[in-house]
């Protein structure tokens, strides 16, 4: 009888060749039909994941490194939820003073609403005045004139 790690594992593996390969799945949308596929090695064999993989390990899913590549060893991990939510395609990344967040990641570190900080990039704010965290939300994307004014001086 196979172990339960050995059977969360294969099951993972099946999962992933279903989203790629199964049109009839509900995520085919998001993998095969974008083109994903899984390695030859893997695809056709479970060992051969194994191999590379190890087995899945208590609270992680397979990711894939690179949300726009293929199932292969050199693009997966295993990966908390936490660690795939900031891996999706729709993630927006800003950087800045040496910081890579995710605009969510930004708003729970400055105390801001994510959509605020969203809505700022889309009106074409500087980054940094965006990220600044003296800078208070006042009207819909408007900067406060004081802030403004503070900016101006030397």
């Amino acid at each position: 009888m196979q172990s339960n790690e050995r059977k969360r594992t294969y099951q993972c593996w099946s999962d992933m060749k279903q989203r790629c390969y199964n049109k009839n799945t509900l995520n085919y949308k998001n993998y095969g039909a974008r083109g994903i596929v899984v390695c030859e090695s893997w695809r056709n064999s479970f060992e051969n994941f194994i191999r590379d993989m190890g087995e899945k390990p208590d609270n992680k899913t397979l990711d894939r490194v690179d949300s726009n590549g293929n199932y292969e060893p050199s693009n997966c991990r295993w990966a908390s939820v936490p660690e795939q939510v900031r891996n999706r395609r729709c993630c927006v990344y800003l950087e800045h003073d040496g910081k890579r967040l995710t605009v969510e990641e930004w708003g729970r570190e400055l105390g801001r609403h994510p959509t605020t900080i969203r809505s700022r990039v889309k009106a074409g704010w500087k980054l940094e005045d965006i990220l600044c965290p003296t800078i208070q939300a006042r009207g819909r994307c408007s900067k406060p004139r004081e802030y403004a004014a503070m900016k101006e001086k030397p």
